[in-house]
């Protein structure tokens, strides 16, 4: 059969869709794996040891929740395909908080019509990103007794529809791009009780929201 088309950095595969190609879903490094859980495990239990339970989102790879569009010889290994529950297994064993966000990936994907991944880019939409924090929230909720909201907070507000051009695009040359035009999708912004409108804005929150 014909061979994954794959220039530099990008993976093509069907229907329009691109991967990114350091995201190699046919080998497993365990050691690296091994290393990496082994860091998060530690994390884990000095935060622990500090009386702070940790809660860590466990984002599968584009190419695990839509390998269906993967070239026929870039699919994932089998130690791949068993790679996301290992690590979670492994991360709940050291205490924390791991809901399944590739459960919730798969099914959101076939239960409704908005995309999940965008089709240009690495990163999820926000519509994913917005089923993987609500089930990150009922997870944190059925694992810690936390004190009634002192403040109304900030909710999210009515959908409004946006464009954005994938970030893999611009690993493209210059004359493939046209081809990926910027993707249209939708996002619910941020609507404070208060004049403030940032998510992160309650410096007394008894959950913090900690990374890059």
């Amino acid at each position: 059969h014909a061979r994954a088309d794959i220039r530099g950095d990008i993976v093509f595969g069907r229907d329009g869709y691109l991967f990114a190609a350091w995201e190699d879903v046919r080998r497993l490094n365990p050691q690296r794996m091994r290393l990496v859980l082994q860091l998060v495990a530690q994390v884990a239990q000095i935060m622990r040891d500090a009386g702070i339970q940790m809660a860590v989102p466990l984002i599968p790879t584009k190419a695990r929740i839509l390998a269906d569009m993967l070239p026929p010889d870039f699919q994932p290994a089998p130690a791949v395909q068993r790679r996301y529950e290992d690590s979670m297994q492994e991360l709940r064993r050291a205490g924390a908080i791991v809901p399944d966000c590739a459960a919730v990936l798969a099914r959101l994907r076939t239960s409704q019509p908005e995309a999940v991944f965008f089709k240009a880019d690495s990163h999820w939409t926000a519509t994913g990103a917005e089923a993987a924090a609500q089930d990150m929230a009922r997870a944190i909720q059925a694992a810690v007794q936390l004190p009634p909201s002192r403040h109304p907070g900030v909710r999210l507000g009515n959908a409004i529809t946006v464009t954005h051009s994938g970030d893999l695009v611009a690993l493209l040359p210059e004359p493939e791009r046209p081809r990926f035009p910027p993707e249209r999708f939708r996002v619910r912004p941020a609507v404070a009780a208060s004049r403030r409108a940032g998510l992160l804005d309650e410096d007394g929150a008894d959950i913090a929201v900690i990374g890059n």
